[in-house]
């Protein structure tokens, strides 16, 4: 099985020794566009500490392109990934596996360092795994085979500790200058500076000598203990990026941590997210931030925010979900579905919505489904290129005139939601609406089911930049005796406008001639016509409308 991802952003080999990576694999971020997708998979190499969360990555230094992930899978359930082209196709090298922490590639070929809770070696590419210790925090990579870096507490001492063996054997560094049982994050091992965080003084330490010495450097601009306070080492030695917990402030220093200025905020607006991992890329001015979705009906999502000019502006990509957010849409009656030889009213509501934080722009169409298998429609839209927000939703009732002449037997109203084609239609989603009918109707030239009510023009129209079609209205409506049509020609072409009683009768025809561009007026007078509901149909090249009016004698 393998999962295929566009990569559009440069390949280029990244050195092992200066990756302490986190985070995840990809799948679709929507734009603006109809049907468009952009699915990518960033990689993040840091001279700092990796991030003990699922979805965590690392490049496989035996092979280039190749790297190694954790990801979530359906349901609540994790498999380890594996990729030999820079992420653009992923293979799964284990399903269901129970490890879901942090994640190190080694130097040796097939080894890899897993480490949430404690510390697992594998010496067959992640098949099968060794308990090595336990640890209760995150672990840095070393520049050489089992090399490995973490910190802990010790008889309630601060401790950086070093292993050389893949952390069967520890050497403790029990630094000088730090506040005592206070620290909450620690980047390092990179010529040997390391920086240390105090959440509860807000305090930022540095020490050069790999460790053993740290000297007060700054108090930080904004203090926070909760999950997502981080700091991060930039590509360029003096370069440190300050990440505020919930808060989602981000900060920025070129002196070492002296001075930090603020570039950017990433606020938790949804109670479902969490901005809450952060760290500074290869180049310089790279930095990322991550929003994790919790995991909620078996999904997870994952959001990667990139910068390459210090955090003042970034681009959002929608880096993976195990739910896929595609649109919904149903059908639900508002009265009978069956009816009797003369025909009747379907009355029914339509109902579409995006449900998860992804926008959608795409089609809505209905069409009906004859007791013959023919397809007669759409007898709804298409209403082409609709843009649908995050958490997006609308309804409308709508009326589907049933003709006396229809054949009996059952019929189905379908829904559709996709990307409309006469011949060949995307479909994301659908929705069917079961009726029947009786009589002695036949299938022949003149069946016509026309469908009216509330227009999706409206929802269309707000979040659309495409120009409003045709416009057909009528007033007064309901009406007794007269009632002026009115509608809208973009384009200059042959119009037809005509007038059908509830059955699917045609009554009278109004227009039938060649149009001009621009606003027009038809007055309807039904003189001849009894009371009851009819509908407008106005046809204009390829465009069509209809919309229901109301006689009253």
């Amino acid at each position: 099985m393998s999962i295929v991802i566009n990569f559009p952003i440069q390949k280029k080999a990244l050195d092992i020794h200066e990756i302490y990576c986190y985070i995840e694999i990809v799948s679709h971020k929507v734009l603006k566009m109809k049907r468009t997708f952009l699915s990518l998979i960033i990689c993040l190499a840091f001279a700092s500490v990796a991030i003990a969360a699922e979805g965590t990555f690392t490049k496989d230094p035996t092979c280039p392109g190749g790297l190694y992930l954790y990801g979530p899978a359906e349901g609540f359930s994790a498999n380890l990934y594996y990729s030999d082209d820079f992420g653009e196709t992923l293979q799964i090298v284990v399903a269901d596996t129970y490890m879901t922490g942090g994640i190190i590639g080694d130097p040796v070929p097939g080894y890899l360092i897993s480490h949430y809770g404690s510390i697992q070696l594998s010496r067959d590419y992640g098949v099968s795994w060794e308990w090595m210790g336990a640890t209760q925090y995150t672990i840095s990579a070393g520049r050489y085979p089992g090399e490995i870096y973490t910190f802990d507490y010790v008889s309630s001492d601060f401790v950086i500790k070093y292993s050389t063996d893949y952390g069967g054997g520890w050497l403790h560094h029990y630094p000088v200058g730090l506040p005592e049982n206070s620290m909450t994050h620690c980047v390092g091992n990179y010529e040997g500076e390391f920086y240390c965080l105090d959440v509860e003084e807000g305090g930022l330490y540095r020490s050069i000598d790999f460790a053993d010495n740290f000297s007060f450097i700054s108090t930080l601009p904004a203090s926070g203990s909760g999950q997502g306070t981080r700091i991060s080492k930039g590509a360029v030695l003096g370069e440190l990026y300050f990440h505020e917990g919930y808060a989602g402030d981000l900060f920025f220093s070129s002196d070492t941590g002296r001075t930090f200025e603020w570039t950017h905020n990433f606020p938790d607006t949804n109670s479902s997210y969490m901005a809450n991992q952060m760290q500074a890329g290869t180049q310089t001015g790279e930095v990322f931030i991550l929003k994790k979705r919790t995991y909620w009906e078996g999904g997870g999502e994952i959001f990667i925010y990139y910068s390459d000019n210090y955090g003042y502006d970034f681009s959002e990509f929608h880096s993976f979900s195990t739910t896929v957010w595609l649109p919904y849409i149903n059908l639900t009656p508002l009265d009978t579905l069956s009816f009797p030889a003369s025909g009747g009213i379907l009355e029914y509501n339509i109902e579409a919505r995006v449900l998860g934080p992804i926008a959608y722009m795409g089609d809505i169409w209905c069409d009906v489904t004859l007791p013959n298998g023919g397809i007669f429609g759409p007898v709804l839209g298409p209403v082409e290129d609709l843009y649908m927000g995050t958490y997006w939703s609308a309804n409308r009732d709508r009326e589907l005139a049933i003709p006396a002449n229809a054949p009996p037997g059952s019929y189905t109203l379908n829904a559709y939601i996709g990307e409309y084609d006469t011949m060949n239609p995307i479909i994301d989603y659908e929705d069917h609406l079961e009726f029947t009918k009786a009589g002695n109707g036949t299938d022949n030239t003149d069946l016509l089911f026309i469908d009216a009510g509330e227009s999706f023009a409206q929802e269309h129209q707000s979040t659309s930049t495409l120009p409003e079609k045709l416009n057909l209205t009528a007033y007064p409506n309901p009406f007794n005796q007269t009632t002026d049509l009115s509608y809208k020609l973009q384009d200059a072409s042959i119009v037809n406008l005509s007038i059908y009683d509830i059955s699917g009768k045609r009554v009278a025809d109004l227009v039938n001639s060649w149009r001009d561009a621009g606003n027009h007026e038809v007055i309807l007078d039904a003189t001849g016509l009894v009371s009851g509901i009819y509908f407008v149909k106005l046809q204009a090249g390829s465009d069509h409308s209809i919309s229901k009016i109301v006689l009253i004698k």
